[in-house]
């Protein structure tokens, strides 16, 4: 490893689950998009062929790899990714979601790859049995962990036990050429929204953690002193054929019906122009159980918008209380309602919070900032002394 010539360019394979509209799966298109075509020769290898996200890739053609897993605990994968690493010449795989993280590890060890990374893009799971083996048998294989959040890093090391020195944080960046300020109410017309209401955004899959029950109490609430505004919910099931997701899309949309909320919401499914959604909003709910580094706050952040969030994971660090939104007690209805009535009574608080929150995320939490980190972390995996 240290007779390596560091001026060499790296071959990196990140390997993931899928390319669907997910955030693990957003920030991996980033990743391939802006690191230092100089330094790294990046790869993406999906273990699925269902790659929504892939057309956002700046060189798809080259970049992008298939290893289809044909069954949920299909082991021929990982000799094919093996084959891969070996094809590629790959320095560094670098594993994101579970069965990605399992068959890189694996395959690193088959294929003798010089660095194998493991990720953490959450502070909770509900691991089966089998993976919870499979993540403890593998572990020793792992040279590095990085966490996107710091209460993610813990969890991972109280979970698997891997040495504390093997873990890194660095928290998910935003594109903000793409995430802007910008006046949006041509988009608010055809979506038709009254032009007199507020607009309340929630962006995220239809799944338990996001905490869609929890918002639709809190809109039950407000809509008791307030009737001028509307919600608008951005996603859907997880992915087609996903029963457990598609079964709590279907008890939202009866819950909204139960709650009387037909008036208020507006469900908008999955879409392609969420950078132009934001700017219609004048609030972004972050309702979740749990998180990493959300990227629904810094979307929205980036895009001028407050956010209202639980006080889970790193979300005090990531939206700054009182500057550029406000963080509220997990499932604690009034709490939430009453913070969501003031920011739209208070248009001068509104506006100066949007001005922080830009300037905070240019600052702190913009692509490059991730991508110098991490970047960071592959060169020293291979070079350090």
């Amino acid at each position: 490893m240290k007779t390596m010539n560091n001026s060499k360019r790296l071959r990196v394979l990140i390997v993931i689950s899928n390319l669907g509209h997910g955030g693990a799966e957003r920030q991996v298109i980033e990743i391939a998009n802006n690191i230092d075509q100089a330094r790294f020769d990046l790869h993406i290898c999906s273990l699925s062929k269902h790659v929504p996200l892939a057309g956002f890739l700046k060189h798809r053609d080259t970049q992008l790899h298939i290893v289809s897993k044909n069954s949920q605990y299909d082991i021929s994968v990982v000799p094919r990714l093996a084959r891969l690493l070996k094809d590629l010449k790959i320095d560094i795989v670098h594993g994101f979601l579970f069965d990605a993280e399992i068959a890189s590890r694996l395959a690193g060890l088959i294929a003798r790859t010089k660095v194998v990374i493991g990720s953490e893009r959450n502070t909770v799971h509900s691991y089966s049995k089998v993976q919870l083996l499979a993540y403890r048998l593998t572990k020793k294989l792992v040279d590095f962990c990085i966490a996107n959040s710091k209460t993610g890093m813990q969890y991972n090391l109280d979970t698997f036990g891997l040495a504390e020195s093997k873990y890194r944080v660095v928290y998910n960046g935003v594109d903000t050429e793409r995430f802007a300020p910008a006046y949006r109410s041509e988009l608010k017309a055809a979506l038709k929204l009254p032009s007199n209401c507020f607009v309340l955004g929630m962006f995220g899959s239809f799944k338990p953690q996001k905490n869609h029950q929890y918002l639709l109490e809190t809109i039950a609430a407000l809509a008791k002193s307030r009737s001028d505004f509307r919600v608008m919910m951005v996603g859907g099931p997880v992915e087609e054929g996903d029963a457990e997701s598609q079964d709590y899309y279907s008890g939202i949309k009866n819950q909204i019906i139960q709650l009387g909320l037909a008036q208020y919401c507006l469900l908008l499914g999955k879409r392609e122009d969420v950078a132009e959604l934001y700017n219609v909003c004048d609030i972004t709910l972050v309702p979740s159980l749990f998180e990493g580094t959300p990227n629904v706050a810094l979307e929205s952040l980036a895009s001028g918008v407050p956010v209202i969030a639980t006080d889970v994971s790193d979300n005090r660090q990531v939206i700054l209380t009182e500057k550029m939104g406000y963080i509220v007690s997990l499932n604690n209805v009034e709490e939430f309602s009453k913070k969501i009535d003031y920011l739209l009574s208070h248009e001068t608080i509104r506006d100066e919070f949007g001005r922080e929150a830009r300037q905070y995320v240019l600052e702190k939490f913009s692509n490059s900032s991730m991508i110098t980190a991490l970047s960071e972390i592959y060169h020293n995996s291979i070079f350090a002394d």
